[in-house]
């Protein structure tokens, strides 16, 4: 699927993709949420690539933070998406087209490639934050040391519910996972299903 695909609304040029009952293709849905996790992840990356340089401030590191747990909302929502989709299929009744099955294996191994990323760019950005410490420019005056103190422990606070989340989302990636095997492994015994 292409960038054009997902912002015409996931029409294909031959008129698009509808599911059961004329409605849009749940699969849809899932291949926009895994573009976004994808663009998303990139992001994250460059944003951990600034980390420890001139550029690595206490504002950066907030929006780093802010976009992991964006990236962790968008990858629980494409999930329940991707497993609503095995689900729908699975319990549809339909025989699938094999086009649609190998659509919907490609989307779930995406998903889990997105995710895997992910995971390796959260990795170096833990063990970049603990290795560096914000920039803060040398000329900020003295009477501006007790906000300064204040920015340090928020800081550190939030390195610390950092690590919580972090493991958090490792979780909920690895359940995932978990849920992309059980899908595909769903749609491969649908698959041998049909062409008995």
């Amino acid at each position: 699927m292409s960038f054009q695909d997902l912002e015409s609304g996931g029409r294909a040029i031959g008129g698009g993709r509808l599911g059961i009952n004329g409605r849009a293709d749940p699969a849809q849905a899932v291949a926009a949420g895994v573009f976004q996790i994808n663009t998303a992840v990139s992001t994250f990356q460059r944003l951990v690539n600034t980390l420890g340089t001139p550029k690595d401030t206490p504002e950066l590191r907030e929006k780093l933070h802010k976009t992991r747990l964006h990236i962790g909302q968008l990858v629980k929502d494409t999930s329940a998406k991707l497993k609503q989709t095995s689900e729908t299929d699975h319990l549809s009744g339909v025989k699938l087209q094999a086009s649609k099955k190998i659509a919907d294996a490609k989307l779930a191994k995406d998903f889990q490639a997105v995710l895997k990323e992910f995971q390796k760019a959260q990795r170096l950005a833990a063990e970049r934050e603990t290795a560096y410490s914000p920039f803060v420019p040398q000329s900020v005056p003295s009477s501006n040391n007790v906000i300064e103190i204040d920015g340090w422990i928020r800081h550190l606070n939030s390195v610390h519910c950092w690590n919580q989340k972090v493991n958090d989302i490792d979780s909920h990636i690895e359940n995932s996972l978990a849920a992309t095997a059980q899908a595909k492994s769903a749609a491969c015994k649908g698959s041998q299903d049909t062409e008995v």
